[in-house]
């Protein structure tokens, strides 16, 4: 990938003043979407190294997205919406914001027009997009009309793999499963996965008290 350069863009120099300001807006963004929202001592530090991973300095690798998995309730996908909405917020026209989506959604957008396009590229400009996709690895054993839907979510999945390899676009994740138990996967696709995440285990108790 270019050498290793990263695709997450560099949005701002994080003296200590910004950095201070720019996660109390970070947490003030947390309290307007949960209002008793607190962090425990385990998320800060994946909050933290979350902050410099989407304001482009640092964190984690940022040549790949983030796959957040852990156990149910421990704040996997409000993590991914309070950083999604702190970009829209804070840095409105950020190649590093992102869109939010579920298996199920996908599922049901299949399910009502048999076609999944819009989760690849933008339906306006036909650019492809930065996509977090909630519920990763949930098995949705049902067909549309003779096809596996499982079968057309592993498609779009192997879709955007193309686009991260030829346009640097990022795909996110959030899901109940380790990275190596995603069994509704087919081992070529689950391969890829290893250059599309970082895999990142939240742990302890849900921080929505």
């Amino acid at each position: 990938m270019e050498g290793g350069k990263s695709i997450v863009n560099k949005l701002i120099e994080l003296t200590p003043e910004v950095s201070a300001t720019l996660k109390i807006g970070i947490f003030n963004t947390g309290k307007s979407m949960v209002p008793d929202f607190i962090l425990s001592e385990d998320m800060k530090i994946v909050f933290n190294s979350l902050f410099l991973y989407f304001t482009g300095n640092g964190g984690y690798d940022m040549s790949k997205g983030i796959y957040l998995y852990g156990e149910f309730g421990v704040g996997k996908t409000i993590t991914m919406s309070i950083f999604s909405r702190f970009l829209a917020t804070f840095f409105p026209f950020s190649a590093n914001g992102f869109g939010i989506t579920s298996v199920e959604k996908i599922s049901e957008s299949y399910r009502d027009n048999g076609n999944i396009a819009k989760y690849g590229r933008n339906t306006e400009d036909n650019k492809p997009f930065n996509l977090c996709i909630n519920e990763f690895g949930k098995p949705i054993d049902e067909k549309f009309y003779g096809t596996n839907i499982q079968y057309v979510i592993n498609s779009m999945l192997m879709a955007r793999y193309e686009i991260f390899q030829e346009k640097k676009i990022l795909t996110h994740a959030t899901s109940n499963f380790h990275p190596g138990k995603l069994d509704c996967f087919d081992s070529a696709l689950m391969d890829r996965f290893k250059e599309m995440f970082n895999f990142i285990e939240i742990k302890g108790d849900s921080f929505r008290k």
